[in-house]
């Protein structure tokens, strides 16, 4: 856990804004179809059974990056956002002064949620990964934001575990009861950050809705 701020008013509002405005809007069926399709635009609620997902590209390899266009999908972000908001996200949010690395966000609709996972596993093996954390090689800070709750919203908490437990566990026999969970249960504007380190996800949406952005900076 890296930390937990507030963000301001103002901010929360043109943030949520944005993700309404964001041209790249695609919707993922809950909880076992793996397709994702175009949503119409106008579309600016909620949809039940699933979890709208804006600017959703995983770019943690130059691959990715080349192919969707990386500096242009932030600089979409950005322009909807202004340069004061861009600013203000740069110099706020850990690290204090850097770059946004990348931007999505999530809107999660009543039965649906996002399961534990760490944004870098898909792409390196368990050793490669414990050996770059030991090696203090490079790691992204996600800080998840939370614009919007619906006021009879149970659930869509979110969870976050020590991926490092896991590493004894290796070629062994998995233990998961061995790994720590903390869950939070964030109000309009909370900020919770974590490191690339950390498993994370949220819980199932068993009635309302909510909406969050996540903001991520090299470390």
């Amino acid at each position: 856990m890296i930390e937990h701020n507030k963000i301001p008013e103002h901010i929360v509002k043109k943030l949520k804004d944005t993700v309404w405005d964001f041209p790249h809007k695609i919707s993922r069926g809950y909880p076992y179809d793996k397709q994702w399709f175009e949503l119409d635009n106008s579309v600016r609620e909620p949809i039940p059974g699933a979890m709208i997902s804006t600017g959703s590209v995983n770019f943690t390899d130059s691959k990715s990056m080349k192919k969707y266009g990386k500096e242009e999908i932030l600089k979409q972000w950005f322009d909807l956002m202004g340069s004061d908001i861009k600013k203000w996200l740069e110099d706020n949010l850990y690290p204090y002064g850097k770059e946004i690395f990348w931007i999505r966000a999530n809107v999660y609709g009543e039965g649906s949620s996002l399961s534990l996972h760490t944004d870098f596993l898909h792409n390196v093996t368990f050793e490669d990964f414990f050996d770059g954390k030991k090696n203090d090689e490079r790691g992204i800070i996600t800080h998840s934001i939370t614009l919007d709750k619906s006021p009879d919203l149970i659930g869509g908490e979110i969870v976050i575990a020590d991926l490092i437990m896991l590493e004894k566990c290796f070629n062994k026999k998995i233990q998961l009861w061995n790994t720590p969970l903390e869950v939070f249960d964030p109000a309009i504007g909370d900020d919770i950050a974590w490191d690339s380190y950390q498993l994370h996800g949220v819980s199932k949406i068993k009635k309302g809705s909510r909406i969050n952005i996540s903001i991520d900076k090299e470390s």
